[in-house]
């Protein structure tokens, strides 16, 4: 399929799917309706998004099996590379899978914790939290699109035993994120309140929501060491170094910073936004000593 395939199959799933969820919950479609249901509620709403999300999962594999010789080729590639099944290979995997998935779930436990807080705070705080975090995602796809690209080439110097082009290779990746994200961010901490006004009327919202942008500019600085040197390191084989460094800040800086900050000295939103940049850039500044120090030589899987 290649990876364009599969960043095409992605994408047109995406569309379809926000498309065919738009057409449900605006009442095109009275297929609820007609049966005693209506669209426009929570159960229908949940069933509408049920059947868009099933087409999101379905057209890939269209694209993939779309016809019966490319099944059969899957099928025959399966049986030659998994006859004998590759034990060894799937430790190898779950060594770095199961670390990785270990952080991102404490890492999500946490952001739980902190949407609590902010609950306590206000709904206002709460809202400002959805607008700015989905506004932000758009910066955070520079680093990560960047980054992930950067990791695949890594990890092949790495399995070629080429570490110092590895090494290079991945600091020029750093470089290029780095200056991609900062360009971004400073757009949106510039704009933000242009852009705040267009998504809403609510003071609170806008006032908070411009300088959370502006925070978000420091943060973004720390966000793309931390996400470059996570990924690069599991690329390298150094999976278990991450998951403490990442666990310990999560739950210490910005857990604990976001929660003193927030709550007892009323800094409110903002306090708990600054805790996220503490933690994002302290994680980033670990990391990275460990890419800079080279411990990772000798852990890759060759």
């Amino acid at each position: 399929m290649g990876v364009e395939g599969a960043a095409w199959a992605t994408a047109c799933s995406r569309i379809a799917s926000m498309v065919i969820l738009a057409c449900f919950m605006n009442g095109v479609w009275r297929t609820a309706e007609k049966r005693g249901g209506a669209t426009s509620t929570p159960r229908g709403i949940v069933l509408h998004t049920l059947r868009a999300s099933y087409f999101v999962i379905t057209l890939p594999f269209k694209i993939v099996f779309r016809s019966a010789s490319a099944a059969r080729s899957v099928w025959s590639s399966y049986r030659r590379y998994f006859s004998p099944f590759p034990w060894q290979e799937m430790k190898n995997l779950f060594h770095i899978g199961i670390p990785a998935m270990s952080e991102e779930m404490s890492y999500s436990l946490s952001q739980i914790v902190i949407t609590f807080f902010i609950n306590q705070i206000s709904t206002e705080a709460l809202t400002t939290k959805v607008y700015c975090t989905t506004t932000i995602t758009f910066v955070i796809l520079f680093s990560v699109s960047i980054v992930q690209g950067g990791d695949i080439i890594v990890g092949h110097y790495i399995g070629q035993l080429r570490n110092r082009a590895a090494y290079i290779l991945g600091n020029y990746v750093y470089r290029v994120a780095t200056i991609l994200t900062l360009i971004v961010a400073a757009i949106l901490a510039v704009g933000g309140h242009t852009l705040l006004t267009f998504l809403t009327d609510n003071e609170y919202i806008i006032a908070t929501g411009t300088w959370i942008f502006c925070i978000d500019f420091f943060l973004s600085y720390g966000r793309v060491k931390n996400i470059f040197a996570c990924g690069t390191l599991r690329a390298t084989g150094d999976a278990i170094y991450p998951v403490c460094v990442g666990v310990i800040c999560q739950w210490t800086v910005a857990v604990g910073v976001a929660w003193l900050l927030g709550i007892p000295c009323g800094f409110g939103l903002l306090g708990i936004w600054f805790a996220f940049c503490l933690d994002e850039n302290l994680r980033g500044i670990i990391l990275m000593r460990r890419w800079h120090s080279l411990k990772w030589q000798g852990k890759a899987f060759v």
